[in-house]
């Protein structure tokens, strides 16, 4: 009686944890199952679509920064109908590789939002799509989170890299992308800003090129002052 009270136990103990794993894995599998077939290309079923897409993700965040962020700007009069199908077509590359609705889908239509508040041109959006359309088909899925995070920041309020301690930030939003075996961003000239607990630096006059990727800035040149601690710039030690 005892033994099979015990197997009784254990086996309600195994039914119990099967249970868990499978809710668990459920939850990791209802970004993709929100949305089971490709993102149409009409203008205003795109928008309908990708907003029920995020909202089944994550209802408080989604709902209010498709209506506040996106919307307006997929709305509006700055992308032709060419441009529109362009990113309804990168949107359906990344739901093919089951990127997930937070972050990498609300960074890339954060980007989207963003890039006509930069004042750059048709010219140089359809360089970033070329290249961003060719990261998400062929490159590591990895390197396509880190690069759309990054022009979700570039394109906002030039920020390069931000963690929860530490933010870098372009002062010039003038810069191209470079798509080799990882997508790069080239600055000719710009300061840099680091912020970090309250406090800020500057490295004055520097050019280089930042990878997405790992996080690295390779730059050339540049200048640290004294001014901060209330001397003069130009002063050395």
């Amino acid at each position: 009686m005892n033994s099979r009270s015990t197997e009784s136990s254990m086996l309600i103990k195994y039914l119990f944890q099967v249970l868990l794993i499978a809710l668990v894995l459920l939850g990791r599998t209802t970004n993709v199952l929100a949305q089971t077939k490709p993102f149409s290309s009409d203008q205003a079923l795109f928008l309908q679509e990708m907003t029920a897409f995020l909202v089944a993700a994550d209802k408080k965040e989604g709902r209010p920064f498709m209506e506040e962020v996106f919307t307006p700007v997929w709305m509006g009069g700055y992308y032709s109908e060419v441009q529109r199908v362009r990113i309804v077509e990168v949107a359906n590359f990344m739901l093919k590789k089951r990127f997930d609705a937070f972050p990498s889908f609300r960074d890339y239509l954060a980007s989207i939002a963003a890039f006509p508040a930069g004042g750059r041109n048709a010219t140089e959006f359809d360089a970033w799509m070329k290249g961003l359309s060719g990261l998400v088909e062929n490159g590591r899925k990895q390197n396509v989170v880190a690069f759309i995070a990054t022009c979700s920041g570039l394109f906002k309020d030039n920020t390069l890299l931000a963690t929860p301690s530490t933010t870098w930030r372009a002062r010039s939003n003038t810069f191209t992308f470079a798509f080799d075996s990882v997508p790069l961003v080239k600055f000719a000239r710009t300061d840099l800003v680091c912020t970090a607990k309250g406090d800020s630096s500057v490295i004055l006059g520097t050019s280089g090129t930042f990878f997405p990727t790992t996080g690295l800035w390779k730059g050339v040149a540049g200048k640290v002052t004294w001014e901060r601690a209330g001397l003069k710039p130009t002063a050395t030690f």
